[in-house]
């Protein structure tokens, strides 16, 4: 159904007037916006992480007002090196679910979501 531009500026200022007109009012009603977090795309190459580090980084996410993460693993970023405090856990080995059942307990925890996504 086409309409006119005249009537999608009416329904336009129709729907305004949802929001409340006191300027205080309307910053009050856009300031809780807990419904409405952003959720990120938590890439882990490797995954070379651990329980405290992915602790950390959600911590940190979440002081930013993150509301969720999609994990999703990846390929290796670099090869171990003990040296450098890089070691990479298989796929889906028990260290790997251990890491990632620690951050969904922890996102639960700080009152994030946290799920799984997926490569196409």
């Amino acid at each position: 159904m086409d309409i006119s531009r005249r009537e999608f500026l009416a329904s336009a200022a129709a729907s305004t007037a949802l929001l409340p007109a006191n300027g205080a009012e309307r910053e009050r009603h856009f300031a809780d916006a807990s419904g409405a977090r952003l959720i990120m795309h938590w890439y882990i190459f490797g995954p070379a992480w651990t329980p405290e580090e992915a602790r950390r980084q959600l911590k940190l996410m979440q002081e930013a007002h993150i509301g969720g993460v999609l994990i999703f693993p990846t390929y290796p970023i670099a090869l171990d090196d003990p040296q450098r405090g890089i070691r990479n856990l298989s796929f889906l080995s028990s260290e790997n679910l251990a890491v990632l059942r620690s951050v969904l307990t922890d996102a639960r925890a700080l009152g994030m979501t946290a799920g799984f996504g997926s490569r196409l």
